[in-house]
């Protein structure tokens, strides 16, 4: 019986590790994805990504957010993070990795800091309104 209770401990601890996002992952997002598609590379091993929505809305210039989730292949059945792509106009797309809500803290920080971006208040407001649409279509 102790060795079942704690092979079901070690288990769900491993489930648990599984959930979370990494820092690999998250600079993935940020980061390699970016280089991935300028280069022509191929798909990060062992990942899979997945568009889960996207949607397009003119203010002012046409703006597009994208959410892909992306997936470890070892467990398909749920994203190990969120990969949000921002494009306003003809300005190069921005990469936002929503983590897991259990993640490390200094990955949800950055996060929230993501979100803000470098834009006026009136166009960042609009930015967080169309993210926040994007995300509200997507059940994480």
């Amino acid at each position: 019986m102790k060795k079942l209770i704690a092979l079901t401990i070690i288990v769900l601890f491993i489930l648990k590790l599984n959930a979370q996002t990494t820092q690999e992952e998250y600079n993935y997002v940020i980061k390699g994805y970016k280089t991935q598609v300028e280069t022509g590379l191929d798909m990060k091993k062992g990942y899979s990504l997945k568009e889960l929505y996207s949607v397009t809305l003119t203010y002012g210039d046409v703006r597009k957010v994208t959410i892909n989730g992306l997936y470890r292949d070892s467990d398909p059945s749920k994203p190990c993070a969120l990969m949000i792509i921002y494009k306003k106009g003809d300005k190069s797309p921005e990469y936002i990795c929503a983590p897991t809500s259990n993640s490390d803290k200094e990955l949800d920080d950055a996060y929230k800091k993501a979100l803000l971006g470098d834009t006026s208040y009136t166009d960042n407001d609009w930015r967080l309104q169309i993210i926040a649409y994007a995300l509200s279509r997507v059940i994480f």
